[in-house]
């Protein structure tokens, strides 16, 4: 276990740009305008499709293998992103899984949170589960979950209020843990200053 001491704080990091550029395949709409899908069972948008908007879908299962050029917020059941979204992911669902790049925030009120891809910005998670995988990354994070596995990389600051939290990656700021069981890994980092509190 490494801890280092550092004065990042990702609460101040500058917010990323939502400039995004028209690709082929494109669905335009109107500046400013939302495509909301609604009453459907199932959505998907395809690898080589493009949003240049925010996406509202209202579904049981929505799969993201398209771009969003925007936020994606999502009502239902099962949420997958493969593609890359430009904005923040908003989910009120069961379950959450994101493999493709996030440019903005995830906020997920889930009981199974995913993730497997790059968030820019960072997460923010109220779930049952939490898995933040070895190929995962962000640059901050606060969660109130039950199991939280923590294998990733955080760039700055890490918040977890939770029953269960593994640490087995890299934490670039601080780390403060309030658990009832802590297991931290020989290969975790932390670069800031750690706290923790148990029961």
């Amino acid at each position: 276990i490494l801890i280092r001491a550092s004065s990042s704080a990702w609460w101040m990091s500058a917010p990323a740009s939502r400039s995004a550029r028209r690709l082929p395949n494109s669905r335009p709409a109107p500046a400013g305008a939302a495509e909301i899908i609604h009453n459907k069972q199932n959505y998907t948008l395809s690898a080589g499709e493009t949003i240049n908007n925010d996406l509202v879908v209202m579904a049981r299962t929505a799969r993201i293998d398209g771009n969003v050029a925007g936020d994606v917020i999502f009502f239902g059941q099962s949420l997958t992103i493969n593609g890359t979204i430009s904005g923040d992911v908003i989910s009120f669902s069961e379950s959450v899984r994101i493999n493709g790049p996030v440019q903005g925030n995830v906020r997920c009120f889930t009981k199974m949170l995913s993730l497997s891809g790059t968030v820019a910005k960072n997460v923010t998670a109220f779930a049952e589960n939490l898995d933040f995988d070895l190929k995962s990354e962000a640059t901050g994070m606060m969660i109130f979950v039950g199991e939280a596995n923590l294998s990733g990389r955080i760039r700055r600051d890490m918040m977890a209020f939770s029953k269960n939290v593994l640490l087995n990656g890299f934490i670039g700021g601080s780390a403060l843990v309030r658990a009832e069981h802590l297991t931290i890994a020989s290969t975790t980092q932390i670069d800031g200053k750690a706290s923790y509190r148990g029961p």
